[in-house]
């Protein structure tokens, strides 16, 4: 109990304790462990997309991929070339830690990254980010604080992967709330999860970009920068988009 871990690491050592005594035929009791919940971090897009455009080529693609995903650190890295569709624009996440398995359509932005991306890599490999998440995470972090000095965000050093599943859960909460969809998106298995994931973060209530267009060629430019489309007032569409 006094291993300098969290105390969720230590519900897992402890419960892994509890199997291996039993397997053994001992009946032992082990203490009860307080799981210390946080606030995570939801980063503002600005910060997000100041953070992408710092970064190598391949934290780019990666970073990207969190974004629209919302997926998990280790489903986004266990990617292989075999779960993209570039021509369809589609990525298939497969489940670690009991999740559901998803599929999502991404971006042209991020397909045009992706396909770059992997004509430029220097090996042939299947798995789209490497074999070592230990030394992939340890390079971003000094890639970010780099990034974080050279353009003076020193809030920059706050995002971590995970930051960016925050990110997208909260999003699209915004734009639907609609507790399930989001479920849907995390890949989680029990709607509790959600709502708990959900009661974590420090809401606020967003601010919008406004823009206008008169015509079918600027309502398609704004919706490939992201921006939704709200009402026609007078004749004209009215497009919105969080800061």
């Amino acid at each position: 109990m006094n291993k300098k871990v969290s105390n969720a690491r230590k519900e897992v050592l402890l419960t892994a304790y509890r199997q291996f005594a039993k397997a053994l035929g001992f009946d032992v009791k082990v203490p009860k462990v307080r799981r210390e919940y946080k606030i995570p971090y939801v980063p503002p897009e600005k910060d997000i997309e100041a953070l992408i455009g710092a970064m190598p080529r391949r934290y780019k693609v990666f970073l990207l991929v969190l974004k629209e995903t919302g997926a998990r650190p280790g489903e986004a890295f266990s990617l292989t070339v075999d779960d993209i569709d570039l021509k369809r624009q589609i990525i298939r996440i497969t489940p670690e830690k009991g999740s559901e398995p998803r599929i999502f359509k991404i971006s042209k932005r991020l397909t045009k990254l992706i396909i770059d991306y992997l004509h430029r890599r220097p090996n042939s490999s299947r798995k789209l980010f490497g074999d070592s998440y230990r030394a992939f995470y340890r390079n971003y972090l000094r890639y970010r604080n780099k990034a974080a000095e050279e353009l003076k965000m020193p809030e920059l050093k706050k995002i971590n992967f995970y930051s960016l599943r925050h990110f997208k859960a909260i999003r699209t909460y915004y734009k639907t709330k609609d507790l399930l969809y989001v479920k849907r998106i995390l890949g989680h298995r029990s709607i509790t999860n959600t709502i708990k994931y959900l009661k974590m973060v420090e809401f606020k209530e967003p601010e919008y970009i406004c823009k206008i267009a008169t015509n079918v060629q600027e309502a398609a430019k704004l919706i490939e920068a992201g921006f939704e489309y709200v009402a026609t007032f007078e004749g004209k569409m009215l497009f919105r988009k969080p800061k």
